[in-house]
């Protein structure tokens, strides 16, 4: 009814309408985002990054959301950061064979 969030300073513009005149309540705006890659590099079982021809790439690992196809044409919410935890620590561990 002010249009002033006292709580979270929000701009009058997002307060259109009183939804009730009990509880707190609050309003969040939602949109429906994507903000994953689908695609990316070819890897091998190792995370090499593989060429058109089949080939790797020497000393070229890929990790995360660079690697295309890992989760299909879709992705879970929050399952790409277990990928890219895992994926990532994998990765560094072939690099760490191969200074050795």
């Amino acid at each position: 009814k002010a249009k002033k969030d006292v709580d979270f300073n929000r701009p009058a513009e997002y307060m259109k309408s009183e939804i009730s005149s009990h509880g707190p309540y609050y309003i969040v705006e939602q949109k429906a985002r994507f903000a994953t890659t689908m695609g990316g590099l070819v890897t091998d079982g190792k995370l090499n990054v593989v060429r058109q021809d089949g080939s790797t790439i020497g000393n070229l690992y890929a990790a995360g959301e660079l690697v295309g196809g890992t989760m299909g044409d879709d992705s879970p919410a929050g399952a790409n950061v277990g990928w890219a935890l895992t994926s990532g620590k994998f990765a560094a561990d072939r690099i760490a064979d191969q200074i050795k």
